[in-house]
């Protein structure tokens, strides 16, 4: 009973309804394992369901998650016990003796603070400065593919308001007249909010978001809505995929890639965009700007596409930590909609004696920003973060796909996912939420708590630096709720220069993260960093790659085919055993693995790139309307809990054109991975004939070592078969 009723939920999970109880009968009678029907469950189960479909009738009737907020809600708060102080508006620095460049190029890519005291001292008007923007967001946008709407009616009306004002002696502040960008799930009136989908590319909200509200407010000119990665999920959106500045070979990364990538080239002075697990981060590191992912709860977020209630955020992408001050200055506060955002009572950056702190910094710590800090009075420390969760990134998983899904629950179950730009991202991971228990779901949330606890009692120091991009601290990051700031470091050559050198460079980024309601901690250590340096002052090379290298034109195309398997781009050849140094960005399955490459050993330029393990095969997961094999999910956790976030060296074997599949062999610490998948028995080697006449060249140790795992009954080769995990005995 129990085994044939979890392969049916498997199948049908989440869309049970009264007749279902006549199928699982038809089941029963067709296999012939079963000879009568528990009916006193079916029964229950048809019950619920009638409950189920009346909830998601009330509720999950449109996607994004714009209405109804879930009841249960996560505060970062860690409480001091203390009476709440009242939130204060920062003081700003005047910048007196600003002079107008000569050059539209050097006047965009002044600071807000710099181009603030141009509009206030009336050296040059915000339709002027919008008009300089637009021109370079138009100029730009067919390299980059960082724009989705121009909304220059709108943006000229609000600067000649923001003029006027000014002529009748009222200032706003320093975002008066100011041009900005919206990640393009903000929603705007009259105009259109894409969420980077094919499914909603004309969509139009007519709704402020709460930022946006904010922003107007303090009298900043809204230009463009700028791409959002598909349904906020990385870089690929409907109408192609982001590019990055420096190194236009490359892509932005991360969903707030259009937010990045148009601060990165002077196409705005600001962008908003947002986070739940790393879509500021990544693509502000990739982009070499500097931004900040703010305490949980300090931005409102009415009027914006929804992922997670517990783990989104919006902040700012700038030139430098003094302007991502005076944004968040402009847009935190209490959203009356927002039931998880608070009026928090930042000290004020502008205003913190960072002499007085004490900054531990992690073994992945930029050096040269640790010593630029002491050289500046900070007490630096040694510091490692302890806590015993070892889940952390199972926690998050679980908790985004799943409140995911409810945002999107009518879309995935009307099966417009079959359109979604990228196949393997939300439409593979929402199909596995469906089968996560309520009771699993809890779980994870008392682990989070546990976690969250432990943090704050490791947090012995007021901020520490460490590596921005690390998969683990941005999980843990999110999680807890703690503020970062994420600020160019330096640059570096690209890997595999054209011969004669180039321009195109990679940018050396850092974070400095601080406990909740600290963030001013974070931005005032920031400006000292870079009061001292002038990494956030360097331009990339749009159009000026050297003498020696040439733009694409038109680009390279953006987003790869369509098929089973996403296939990356990466320049290397299909065959012919070069190696490449990566780190493994995410785990598609058992035996597959997507690497972000860092350095080429050989010649090639490198990306993105999915390697399917040679001479191997993990049990599949379920496409639409199928089932898992046994032990899938079991497997892929394996290969994730061994490979997420870590170095590897990999290379190409062979490639199978007709499947658009690249076979490879993985080393992680001078240890074949496809030999430990297959020595844990989560994988099983291929026979000789379907390799297509390729074969790893560690064939025979593969099959020695499997038949040892299959005498010791490991992993798919135990007796045990893994229910899902509502339908485990208790």
């Amino acid at each position: 009973m129990w085994k044939m009723f979890s392969q049916k939920v498997w199948m049908h999970s989440g869309n049970l309804m009264p007749r279902t109880v006549k199928r699982i009968v038809n089941v029963q009678k067709n296999s012939g394992k079963l000879q009568h029907l528990d009916v006193g469950l079916s029964c229950l189960i048809a019950t619920s369901s009638m409950k189920e479909r009346a909830n998601r009738k009330l509720v999950a009737f449109e996607d994004g998650g714009l209405h109804n907020p879930s009841a249960l809600l996560f505060n970062a708060d860690w409480g001091s016990g203390q009476a709440q102080e009242v939130s204060k508006r920062f003081y700003y620095p005047f910048l007196s003796n600003i002079k107008k460049p000569e050059n539209e190029e050097d006047i965009a890519f002044m600071s807000v603070l710099e181009l603030g005291a141009l509009i206030k001292s009336k050296q040059i008007t915000s339709e002027k400065l919008t008009r300089i923007f637009l021109k370079r967001l138009k100029r730009y946008n067919p390299v980059l593919e960082a724009v989705v709407t121009y909304t220059e009616e709108l943006a000229y009306k609000q600067a000649r308001e923001a003029d006027e004002l000014l002529a009748q002696g009222k200032y706003l502040g320093p975002l008066h007249g100011i041009p900005y960008g919206l990640k393009d799930i903000i929603s705007v009136p009259q105009y259109k909010t894409t969420w980077g989908s094919t499914t909603f590319k004309d969509q139009v909200l007519n709704t402020e978001a709460w930022v946006y509200k904010r922003l107007k407010s303090a009298g900043a000119v809204l230009v463009a809505k700028l791409v959002s990665g598909s349904l906020a999920y990385d870089d690929i959106w409907f109408g192609g995929r982001t590019r990055n500045p420096w190194n236009i070979e490359e892509f932005s990364t991360g969903s707030s890639a259009g937010p990045a990538a148009c601060t990165s080239a002077g196409m705005v002075p600001f962008a908003i965009g947002s986070e739940t697990a790393g879509s500021i981060s990544y693509p502000a590191s990739r982009c070499g700007v500097t931004a900040l992912r703010p305490t949980f709860g300090t931005v409102g977020r009415t009027g914006v596409m929804s992922i997670s209630e517990s783990l989104d955020k919006l902040g700012p992408f700038c030139r430098n930590a003094a302007d991502c001050t005076i944004v968040l200055d402009a847009i935190r506060g209490k959203d009356p909609d927002d039931l998880s955002s608070r009026d928090i009572p930042f000290g004020d950056p502008f205003s913190v004696d960072i002499t007085k702190l004490t900054v531990g910094y992690l073994e992945d710590a930029e050096m040269e920003v640790v010593q630029v800090l002491a050289s500046k009075g900070v007490n630096m420390v040694p510091f490692k973060l302890n806590y015993t969760v070892d889940s952390v990134q199972g926690i998050l998983n679980f908790t985004m796909d799943v409140e995911m899904l409810t945002h999107f629950d009518v879309w995935q179950r009307s099966g417009k996912d079959d359109d979604y730009e990228a196949q393997e991202q939300w439409p593979t991971e929402l199909r596995r939420a469906r089968i996560i228990s309520a009771v699993d779901y809890l779980q994870a949330q008392r682990a989070r708590g546990k976690l969250i606890r432990e943090v704050k009692d490791s947090f012995t120091v007021d901020a520490f630096i460490g590596n921005a991009t690390d998969w683990e601290k941005v999980c843990l990051g999110n999680l807890v709720g703690l503020p970062v700031t994420v600020i160019p470091t330096g640059f570096k050559t690209i890997p595999n220069p054209p011969e004669g050198g180039t321009r195109r460079r990679t940018a050396i980024p850092t974070g400095i993260y601080a406990p909740p309601n600290h963030d001013h901690i974070a931005l005032a250590l920031s400006m000292a960093y870079q009061s001292a340096t002038d990494h956030h002052k360097q331009r990339p090379p749009i159009d000026d790659l050297g003498p020696n290298d040439t733009i694409p034109n038109p680009p390279p195309a953006a987003i790869p085919p369509r098929c089973n398997d996403l296939k990356c781009e990466m320049a290397a050849p299909a065959a012919g055993g070069q190696w490449y140094r990566g780190k493994v960005k995410a785990v598609p399955s058992g035996d597959s693995l997507v690497v972000t490459a860092l350095s080429a050993l050989k010649a090639g330029p490198p990306r993105d790139k999915t390697v399917t393990l040679s001479s191997i095969i993990a049990p599949r997961q379920a496409r639409r309307g199928g089932m898992d094999e046994p032990f899938a999910w079991d497997s892929r956790e394996f290969l994730r809990k061994l490979c997420i976030g870590k170095e590897v060296t990999f290379r190409v074997d062979y490639a199978v054109a007709s499947i658009g599949r690249e076979f490879g062999t993985v080393i992680l610490d001078d240890k074949n991975v496809a030999m430990l998948v297959v020595a844990e028995g989560w994988a099983k080697v291929k026979e000789q004939g379907s390799q297509k006449g390729e074969a790893s060249p560690f064939l025979a140790e593969l099959l020695r070592v499997e038949e040892q795992a299959k005498q010791q009954g490991l992993g798919r080769w135990s007796k045990v078969i893994l229910f899902p995990y509502f339908l485990r005995p208790l």
